[in-house]
């Protein structure tokens, strides 16, 4: 005769806890918590570089040498403006990272004006760095220096920097002797250009560090060997 007590079964599998709504929240305000912490931080760093530009100071970084060796340098007058641009590039990064996160279609409009804005700001860049113009984002201290294209135009170096010629040797006596070499040094405060060494196994290694100094700078102020 059947049981007519109504049967339990007992499901032994694994329970699978979903996540609960507020767990992907949490996530998402700590993801959009260090999206800001970093942008604030590149803010900060920028801050602090552009004041010690503004004032003169040395920075050692600069000039920085483009992705192409021929192309506009972000030196000392053009480094407000490339700050300037940059901000608004990262600002717009951080935004489309925390768009990402969020899912929120309000942020996208932000996203685009900080693009449109930065696709005006890093012309104004190349212009700074052309032209030494506009002066009010060139540090006091550099608006009279001629821009990279009227420099060109003139056959000049893109800069007028001393730059020394160096015949290093190695001491009298020294136990662990290095083949000597000629390297060009720039003198500038403010620059920390260097050439490449070139052993002094040939007849044309001054000649090449010579060259090399040409395209840095108009003004050699001869070779010199410092005392080892």
């Amino acid at each position: 005769m059947a049981d007519p007590r109504p049967k339990c079964r007992l499901d032994t599998g694994v329970i699978q806890r979903r996540a609960e709504p507020s767990d992907t929240a949490d996530m998402a305000g700590a993801a959009i918590a260090l999206i800001f912490a970093a942008w604030m931080a590149g803010v900060i760093v920028l801050l602090k570089c552009v004041g010690s530009v503004w004032r003169g100071d040395r920075v050692r970084w600069l000039p920085m040498i483009g992705l192409w060796m021929s192309g506009p340098r972000v030196n000392n007058r053009s480094f407000p403006a490339w700050a300037v641009s940059i901000f608004w590039f990262w600002t717009a990064s951080c935004l489309l990272a925390v768009e990402a996160v969020d899912r929120e279609g309000a942020l996208r409009v932000a996203v685009g004006l900080c693009g449109l804005v930065w696709l005006v700001t890093f012309p104004l860049w190349l212009i700074v760095n052309a032209l030494n113009r506009p002066r009010f984002l060139v540090p006091p201290g550099r608006r009279r220096e001629k821009g990279s294209w009227p420099r060109r135009r003139a056959g000049l170096a893109p800069t007028d920097h001393p730059v020394e010629i160096l015949d290093v040797r190695p001491a009298t006596g020294d136990p662990k002797p290095y083949p000597p070499y000629f390297v060009a040094v720039c003198t500038n405060d403010d620059c920390d250009w260097m050439s490449d060494v070139v052993d002094q196994d040939g007849s044309d290694a001054e000649t090449a560090v010579q060259a090399q100094a040409r395209d840095h700078s108009d003004v050699l102020i001869g070779t010199r060997r410092p005392v080892g």
